[in-house]
């Protein structure tokens, strides 16, 4: 039987697209050099920006459902395949409800400062002291350095803010997120109140103890609500593929070994009960 080929799909979060990664997805194949990375940019953002963003997560998942189809299709000769999410923010929540519209896709899920309506208080899904910055900066898409602005909410590395500005400042002029489609989006996460019971796959949380966006008690309540497991970063902010892709490629390499060595073993014992007992008779 051939092998199973490992794919990777990444999702961002809100009003943000596949280029936000930097170079996150290089650093993670790097690590993983024989799986496959596939980056979906959502309905609104990236190379979709001219398209309306819905305000239904469904749709969404839906969306990217039939972009990870054109993708395999592309890879055709090297199946089957395993297929993986990683997502942040929002892009957590398509990845929870996607796996609810297509139950079987998905082998594993890695969230990564995901909060859910209904499992956390909306106080804790986005920090109420930046609720008028939020505002200005949706309202004002074109006020002066709103990209560093940004960066002062999500990523807590001072010497990559600068630079990173710079990426993400070229990413807005040449692919903008209009106003109404980032007014749709967060209508999206904050009405997403999802059946969390369908997060039946094996599912790695990570969470940022200095989140400035999002309290990483989100993610805490989650691991509380799912199967799942949980690692909390104690200094990097909302992006932690920007601020320490490192530790977030670390923690995902230590899951995997983990569930590889709980599967072999969950195998031997299945293998072993059913092995029929030596005929003792004389």
């Amino acid at each position: 039987m051939k092998k199973q080929a490992t794919v990777w799909v990444f999702l961002r979060g809100l009003i943000r697209e596949s280029g936000h990664w930097g170079t996150f997805p290089e650093q993670f194949q790097k690590a993983f050099p024989d799986h496959h990375i596939l980056t979906i940019d959502l309905p609104g953002n990236g190379i979709q920006h001219l398209n309306d963003s819905p305000t239904s997560m469904s749709d969404y998942a839906r969306f990217a459902h039939g972009e990870l189809q054109k993708a395999l299709f592309d890879l055709k000769d090297e199946g089957p395949y395993q297929i993986n999410l990683l997502a942040i923010s929002l892009g957590g929540m398509v990845a929870i409800e996607w796996n609810r519209l297509y139950p079987g896709i998905f082998k594993r899920a890695v969230l990564m400062n995901t909060s859910i309506k209904g499992v956390s208080p909306m106080t804790q899904r986005l920090r109420a002291k930046n609720y008028p910055k939020i505002l200005n900066l949706i309202l004002n898409p074109w006020v002066k350095n709103i990209e560093a602005q940004i960066l002062e909410l999500v990523c807590n590395d001072l010497k990559k803010r600068a630079v990173t500005a710079v990426a993400w400042n070229k990413i807005r002029d040449e692919r903008p997120v209009s106003t109404a489609n980032s007014i749709r989006q967060i209508r999206a996460a904050l009405g997403f109140r999802p059946d969390i019971s369908s997060l039946n796959i094996a599912t790695l949380l990570l969470g940022s103890e200095k989140d400035n966006l999002v309290s990483c008690q989100c993610s805490k309540d989650l691991h509380k609500t799912v199967p799942s497991q949980l690692e909390l970063h104690p200094w990097a902010g909302h992006d932690l593929g920007l601020d320490d892709p490192d530790w977030v490629i670390e923690k995902v390499q230590n899951w995997l070994l983990k569930q590889d060595k709980e599967l072999e073993k969950t195998t031997t014992s299945s293998n072993v009960s059913r092995e029929k007992p030596a005929n003792s008779s004389l």
